[in-house]
């Protein structure tokens, strides 16, 4: 089963072109008796990104990758703040 986290909208006024939406599946061998960490480690590498690269977002989508390399999703940043 696939995990999906949606954050708070960047502002106060919530607006569908100001937000953070992370979604990745959980159903492969990355994940084998280990979901709960291996989704730990995902977040805290975006969290990561987000607080170093990102002072201010753009519209953009960040490719996730598990630990073994594989594509298992992506993380989709709007804003107006540009």
């Amino acid at each position: 089963m696939g995990h999906s986290v949606k954050a708070m909208p960047l502002l106060t006024k919530q607006t569908e072109s100001q937000m953070i939406t992370i979604k990745f599946n959980t159903k492969n061998a990355a994940f084998y008796d280990c979901e709960g960490t291996e989704s730990a480690r995902i977040i805290s590498n975006l969290c990561k990104h987000l607080e170093f690269h990102s002072m201010e977002l753009s519209n953009d989508t960040y490719i996730i990758k598990d630990l073994n390399g594989n594509k298992i999703g992506s993380m989709e940043t709007s804003s107006e703040q540009n």
